[in-house]
């Protein structure tokens, strides 16, 4: 039976009805049971608490979450001892400062409050806090108070996208391990002296340069884990500031992004009037051409641990892939290189666990041979593959060996154009990812390229053109 449940020692259960009927009997428990110690309340239709709540001096856990509180309830600021609060996917609008009078609150969670656009500075009283999750809020900044929470174990901020800096002195949260930044698309800087975190262990974006002009060597000395993203490559000046990140000794990063914004490389004022102000054509190419060594010398110092199983490469401007592609990373799963301009993709082929490879926008790959595969029997494990905006795409050539990508499941082949032949037949392939009108495609499945093909997916279908006929017999 689904109800409210309180706790003093032992649970019961009332059924949700009406928000009257839910007042009353709120009421009677803040009057009668005054050695509650845990009450649950989320989804119930309560936009107030009764003025007897503030008789539960003894409450240590309340949930609030899903209900359509709007206004924060000023007698839960009384409850002195309360330890856990929870008001995720509420309706509330505003956190009153009479939050900091709860002095015992070690785990407060607003969470996905979208109604919810600031915290008071009193936050930074709550010394016990251990644990604030503030994700898929409107937040737009959090005060600079948080930043004396020196028992803060974990910091939720993931996908606050009206977010742009993080408090200034963050790097005073000694205590800090988690800081979850995961999906802050608009974040443009990071705070100063992070390498004073030692305890942190999750941080999934760092951003070089900014406002505050941090380096990559920020990282070297963080024991970091799980995710990464760099993001802002192009604001790296020197290779000595990737080298110092230190990427491959941190074993326990498991997945990591890399990427430049291709546009904005050459970001300073001193740079912009050195190449572009008396719009000299050679001044133009020497730039270019040290952007482009600069990026290459930065991705080869950004060598990751073995022990890496996902990587994405996004904007990269270099023309060639550093040489710790081919072979260091013998435990990598997941691969994506997106809108780079390298003109040779490395040795792919013999990285034994690669499961999913995804190559998209890449202008500049004409072909895809035997330096790709690096032998017979190539991609032994890979499952997914995605050639996706290969424009100049020519030529795609077969290993060779017994069976071509033998556990081959999926592939993605879209916007092509130049692609004259197909490297072999896929008879492992059971997903095909095409577009409607790709006459390569089209003639392969007519001539029974693809002869375990359960599912077609096609993409540019307009519905005012004829569906191929091949097309309507596999469905």
């Amino acid at each position: 039976m689904s109800g409210v449940r309180w706790q003093t020692g032992r649970t019961r259960n009332v059924d949700k009805g009406t928000e009257q009927n839910i007042q009353e009997v709120l009421h009677f428990i803040s009057s009668e049971i005054n050695l509650l110690r845990a009450l649950h309340l989320k989804g119930y239709p309560l936009k107030a608490l009764p003025h007897t709540f503030k008789k539960l001096r003894h409450l240590r856990y309340l949930d609030l979450s899903s209900t359509p509180l709007e206004i924060f309830p000023p007698c839960i600021s009384t409850l002195h001892n309360l330890q856990t609060l929870s008001l995720w996917n509420s309706e509330i609008k505003s956190i009153p400062d009479s939050i900091g009078d709860l002095h015992n609150l070690c785990t407060l969670n607003i969470s996905h409050c979208v109604n919810l656009t600031s915290l008071p500075s009193s936050i930074g009283r709550l010394n016990c806090l251990r644990e604030l999750d503030c994700s898929r809020t409107k937040i737009t900044s959090l005060p600079e108070s948080v930043c004396t929470l020196c028992n803060l174990h974990t910091l939720g901020l993931e996908e606050c996208f009206f977010i742009h800096e993080l408090p200034q002195n963050l790097s005073d949260m000694k205590s800090l391990v988690n800081l979850n930044i995961h999906g802050c698309i608009n974040l443009t800087c990071m705070p100063i002296n992070l390498r004073k975190l030692k305890q942190l262990r999750t941080l999934p974006i760092f951003i070089p340069g900014g406002k505050n002009n941090c380096t990559l060597t920020e990282l070297g000395s963080l024991k970091l884990e799980g995710e990464l993203q760099l993001k802002n490559l192009q604001n790296v000046r020197r290779v000595e500031e990737a080298k110092g990140a230190q990427l491959s000794e941190k074993h326990n990063i498991r997945s990591l992004k890399l990427s430049w914004v291709c546009d904005s490389y050459i970001t300073s004022v001193q740079a912009q009037d050195e190449y572009d102000s008396d719009g000299n054509e050679d001044e133009l190419a020497i730039a270019t051409i040290m952007k482009t060594l600069l990026a290459e010398d930065v991705l080869q110092s950004l060598q990751p641990s073995k022990s890496l199983e996902e990587l994405k490469i996004e904007g990269y401007v270099g023309r060639a892939l550093p040489s710790w592609m081919n072979l260091s990373l013998s435990n990598l799963v997941r691969l994506t290189l997106t809108c780079c301009d390298f003109e040779k993709i490395p040795t792919l082929g013999l990285l034994p666990r690669l499961e999913v490879l995804n190559l998209v926008e890449l202008p500049l790959i004409k072909h895809l041979g035997s330096d790709f595969y690096g032998g017979v029997n190539a991609f032994s494990s890979l499952q997914d593959l995605e050639l996706n905006c290969l424009t100049n795409l020519e030529e795609w050539c077969s290993a060779g060996g017994e069976q071509f990508l033998p556990c081959l499941h999926t592939l993605t082949l879209l916007d092509c154009p130049k692609l004259r032949a197909l490297p072999s037949v896929f008879s492992s392939v059971e997903i095909l990812i095409m577009n409607v009108d790709d006459k390569l495609l089209l003639s392969s499945l007519q001539h029974r390229g693809f002869s375990n093909l359960k599912h077609l997916k096609m993409k540019n279908y307009d519905d005012k053109d004829p569906i191929p006929e091949i097309v309507t017999e596999r469905n």
